[in-house]
């Protein structure tokens, strides 16, 4: 591994790790563990991504992370996506949100008793905990 794609690999996970502890602060119950899922479902999809994806996605997540930083809640910035941006959305992004959308289905109706999410997949997997001291996402 070259040096710039070990400091872009120590980047990734701090960005991550940041992201994971806005959502603590910034919001709470299921709203925060979809939110967690989700960010965790993207960093795993792109651990091995091209090179011509990286930048442009941890890009993307630099800019929630510091809207998210900015915002009292996660919540105040959410908000629905128009029709022009769909119409600009590729087949692959498109098939992306469907797929998302089938796994905060699955994460939802997982709630356990004690407001935990637990993947359906990995019944053993507490996905409502971040990963502390863990880089497996962006290795």
């Amino acid at each position: 591994m070259s040096s710039s794609a070990a400091a872009r690999n120590t980047a990734a996970v701090k960005l991550y790790r940041d992201i994971l502890r806005l959502h603590r602060q910034k919001t709470v119950g299921v709203n925060r563990q979809v939110a967690d899922i989700f960010v965790k479902y993207e960093f795993k999809l792109h651990k091995e991504a091209k090179e011509e994806f990286v930048n442009d996605f941890l890009k993307q997540w630099r800019d929630y992370r510091n809207e998210l930083a900015g915002r009292r809640t996660l919540e105040s910035m959410a908000r629905s996506i128009s029709a022009a941006e769909v119409a600009m959305l590729s087949d692959e992004q498109l098939e992306a949100i469907d797929e998302l959308n089938k796994v905060t289905e699955k994460a939802i109706n997982h709630v356990e008793t004690d407001g935990n999410i637990t993947d359906p997949e990995e019944p053993t997997t507490n996905l409502s905990k971040p990963p502390l001291g863990s880089d497996t996402a962006c290795r």
